[in-house]
């Protein structure tokens, strides 16, 4: 029969050798979990063109509902890379002619706020380099891009070449439970906070939200086609509208 300070060695090394097996499982762990890869309800397990590509939303104020007529007075704009925001930034914009009292009523940006501000011909090129190649998201895209394309043609400046994804259809298709799609109805819908309504870089922000928690409820590899095809086509800049192909 073994010693009793024999017995006593024997489970000494047992205990060690248990507490250097469960710290070599510990020091494993995250070359384990690396291996194992992302899970799939994770933003970085996105694995489609959307979680890599740039995108930009956009969201302008106006003097008015007529592109002939009015003008443009503020450009907003949230950068995303996938759904992370990477910068925002915007643009007041002196518009030449008066704000009438029934726009200021709206977005409260006066003829005093703009007075200082740069004509569109001037404000643009530094929008076109913010927006770089990226996809622009718009909400009710026809009605921006209706405003862009007129501001353009009068300035004598080609359109930028991004495409631009409308939004509303999307959001239609996203979020179908809800009848009102809307940015303000579907901001409340989601229980987004908006800090101010109808000023051109905050309803963009909205905007950006908005596209992150519905890719939330697609599929992890959703594509840049499958945004198109649920836009039902893609817009210019210069208002032209392409068709789903």
């Amino acid at each position: 029969m073994p010693s009793l300070p024999a017995i006593h060695s024997t489970v000494r090394a047992l205990a060690l050798s248990s507490r250097l097996a469960a710290l070599s499982v510990i020091a494993l762990l995250p070359m384990l979990v690396a291996c194992a890869g992302p899970r799939q309800d994770s933003p970085s397990a996105r694995t489609g063109e959307v979680a890599a590509a740039e995108f930009s939303a956009v969201d302008i104020e106006t003097t008015g509902f007529s592109p002939k007529k009015d003008r443009i007075i503020e450009i907003g704009v949230v950068k995303l890379r996938g759904t992370a925001e990477v910068g925002r930034t915007n643009w007041l914009v002196n518009p030449g002619i008066p704000v009438p009292a029934s726009a200021v009523s709206v977005h409260g940006i006066t003829s005093e706020m703009l007075k200082d501000s740069p004509a569109f011909a001037k404000a643009v090129p530094a929008f076109a380099d913010f927006i770089g190649d990226s996809v622009l998201l718009i909400h009710n895209a026809r009605f921006d891009t209706a405003f862009f394309g007129a501001e353009l043609a009068r300035a004598g400046i080609p359109a930028p070449t991004n495409i631009v994804i409308d939004t509303l259809p999307v959001c239609r298709k996203w979020f179908a439970n809800t009848r009102r799609h809307g940015l303000e109805s579907i901001t409340e819908y989601l229980g987004i906070a908006v800090v101010r309504r109808h000023r051109a870089v905050d309803d963009a922000g909205a905007l950006a939200a908005v596209f992150a928690a519905g890719l939330k409820t697609q599929p992890a590899a959703i594509s840049l086609a499958d945004l198109v095809a649920a836009a039902g086509g893609v817009y210019r800049l210069d208002g032209r509208k392409s068709p789903q192909k």
